[in-house]
């Protein structure tokens, strides 16, 4: 029986679903959500939450930000919990109700934005907020998923090598 103690360590890489009954053809669908976030962005939340902490920028005063419409922040919830940092997650009322609470049980701080920026809507009006709070505070650490490199290098050093593994074709 596996036995684990970091949750975000827990991902099932090598299940696939073969469509070729679908497609008449093979088309194989890697299946990313067996995992504690139930999506595959745990994978690029724990390396941009890693590669802070090996930067040396997440101290033990720091609070985790990151914006999203759900499963990044679910993902980042878990790795929070994980390692025992703050997470405030900021989203808009469009991010449906069971994903706020899960974040909430995990631990983390939701913060709803209801209103569109004029210039960038939600979206917009979600990355204001960080931008004020982190003025506002030293002690945020905005990960930015949006402009992060770690973001789609979790895809190069965990995603593909899975791939390669099981398809060495």
């Amino acid at each position: 029986m596996p036995v684990i103690s970091d949750p975000y360590s827990f991902n099932e890489e090598d299940l696939y679903v073969d469509l070729r009954s679908i497609c008449g053809q093979p088309l194989f669908l890697k299946c990313e959500g067996f995992n504690f976030a139930g999506s595959i962005k745990l994978k690029p939340a724990r390396e941009m939450v890693e590669a802070a902490e090996r930067a040396g920028v997440i101290t033990p005063d720091s609070v985790l930000l990151e914006s999203s419409s759900g499963n990044m922040g679910v993902a980042m919830s878990v790795i929070a919990a994980s390692k025992g940092y703050r997470f405030l997650c900021v989203t808009d009322s469009r991010c449906n109700l069971s994903t706020r609470l899960l974040m909430e049980a995990l631990g983390a701080h939701v913060h709803v934005v209801t209103e569109p920026s004029p210039h960038g809507g939600f979206l917009g009006a979600r990355l204001d907020y960080i931008r004020r709070q982190c003025a506002r505070s030293g002690r945020y650490v905005w990960l930015s998923q949006y402009t992060n490199a770690n973001n789609w290098k979790a895809h190069y050093h965990r995603t593909a090598p899975a791939i390669a593994r099981s398809f060495p074709r």
